[in-house]
């Protein structure tokens, strides 16, 4: 996909895609992985773990805005062919990265008493999550840089070394994570500590390799644009990253706003929330690598003066994105509950399973009766939702690569306070709809967001929203 004077063609769009979908499958799985083992020493232990994350997601919205603005100048001038230009913007990328890695490393590294303890009053678990964020502190530096140079692989049309990058991570991660969280084969047990040490070990050896892969394939910038990074490049990053930051920020309170209506529900209602929330992880899953990829091609061929082609091709995507995302929301319908059958049982080495519940999502969760149908109406709307969450995924990250960032703010403002808000307070506090009711609201924010996406979209004025030079220049 480095050739930007391609035709679509599915097949190799897809496995140009498939690399970032693993990448962040693996992102998701030392997720699982550290919470799996952490909770299994304790509530206390878990609670610790999830503060402690919370203050890293927060980290990672900031880095994904400025890198992805980053990664949307550099395809550009990829694209345009303008090949120290993008030397300069990937030096810039990397250096904007790393000086707020570090800033946030030591904030947090110095304050990790202090951030335990706006969250939670309980001083064991205050200690876990102090002794956990001094030391994953430290690897912020290394995850900026890590998702800096990324950008540059991915941009230029590399999506496979970044891929290569995680595999290693998260396979050492996993390792590490048992060796030190519970003290095998002769190791101390750390417990938190330990998932943090084996974060911090991971992170920083998925740096030396991607080092050696960005110097083996020529992609390292130049030294001096790292230690005097291009002023323009800088200038275009805040102009474009600023609004995806708010943007994730937005939609952050937003979110909270919906769990707030949804706790004013009840504890049954979060449950519900909270297993749906599972499933919103798994349905984007699907079509992740879509949504980033096609920013990428975009851009290139934005910078390459084929905005004709541009649009052609994230058509193209757009149609062949919103046909894969109808598989896991078949999918989800069949495995929702909807599909009643008598129980039936096998066993296996004196191990019985019902195997009537493996089509019942709530069950796996011990949710039944009337909470049950709650939850399988739920997963029925997300599923017959998904091709509009779709939309608007592929259609935000094909008008950003077009510089179209702010516009993509708007949409999430007029969702929120002019569709969102209004029908959760109706459905939620006014009439006390339950959760069923404001899953519905939600939903309906979605789909009023992708029809606006849409709109933008054929208008094809986000094509010209981009006029990028030659950071030469």
């Amino acid at each position: 996909m480095e050739n930007v004077t391609k035709k679509f063609q599915f097949g190799e769009f897809f496995f140009f895609t498939f690399p970032i979908t693993l990448q962040m499958l693996l992102r998701n799985i030392v997720g699982i992985t550290d919470n799996f083992m952490v909770g299994s020493l304790g509530p206390k232990y878990m609670a610790g773990l999830k503060i402690a994350n919370s203050y890293f997601f927060f980290f990672l919205i900031l880095l994904w805005a400025f890198s992805n603005a980053g990664g949307i100048i550099s395809s550009q001038l990829w694209g345009k062919k303008d090949h120290d230009g993008f030397n300069k913007s990937c030096g810039a990328t990397i250096s904007v990265s790393m000086i707020a890695g570090i800033i946030l490393s030591l904030i947090i590294f110095f304050a990790s008493s202090l951030l335990a303890r706006i969250m939670i009053d309980d001083e064991e678990v205050v200690k876990y999550v102090a002794d956990y964020l001094r030391i994953i502190s430290v690897s912020f530096i290394f995850t900026s840089f890590n998702i800096a140079i990324a950008t540059v692989f991915s941009s230029s049309g590399d999506t496979k070394t970044p891929f290569i990058q995680q595999a290693v991570t998260t396979i050492l991660n996993f390792i590490l994570n048992y060796l030190l969280i519970f003290g095998a084969f002769g190791f101390p047990r750390l417990t938190v500590v330990g998932a943090a040490i084996s974060t911090l070990i991971s992170v920083s050896t998925g740096s030396i390799v991607l080092v050696f892969l960005a110097i083996s394939k020529g992609k390292m910038p130049s030294l001096i644009y790292l230690i005097k990074p291009e002023i323009k490049v800088i200038k275009e990053m805040l102009h474009l990253g600023l609004p995806m930051l708010g943007d994730m920020f937005f939609w952050q309170f937003a979110m909270m706003v919906y769990l707030k209506f949804i706790g004013m529900a009840g504890a049954d209602a979060v449950a519900i929330y909270g297993v749906v929330g599972i499933f919103i992880s798994v349905l984007y899953l699907s079509i992740s690598g879509f949504v980033s990829g096609t920013g990428i091609i975009v851009g290139q061929l934005i910078g390459g003066g084929l905005k004709g082609k541009a649009y052609k091709f994230s058509k193209s995507a757009l149609f062949y994105s919103i046909l894969i995302s109808l598989i896991p929301s078949i999918l989800l319908i069949l495995f929702s509950g909807i599909i009643k059958i008598e129980p039936y049982y096998i066993t296996i080495k004196s191990v019985t399973i019902n195997v009537s519940k493996i089509l019942d999502i709530p069950s796996w969760f011990r949710l039944s009766g009337v909470i049950g149908d709650s939850a399988t109406i739920c997963l029925i709307i997300l599923a017959f939702r998904q091709a509009f969450t779709t939309i608007s995924g592929m259609v935000g990250s094909t008008i950003r690569a077009g510089k179209d960032a702010l516009f993509v703010l708007y949409i999430s403002l007029f969702g929120f306070f002019l569709v969102g808000l209004p029908l959760t307070t109706i459905a939620g506090p006014v009439f006390n709809l339950g959760i069923v009711g404001i899953f519905i609201a939600i939903s309906i924010e979605d789909i009023a967001k992708a029809i606006t996406f849409l709109i933008r979209f054929r208008s094809k004025s986000w094509l010209f929203k981009s006029d990028i030079k030659a950071i030469t220049e």
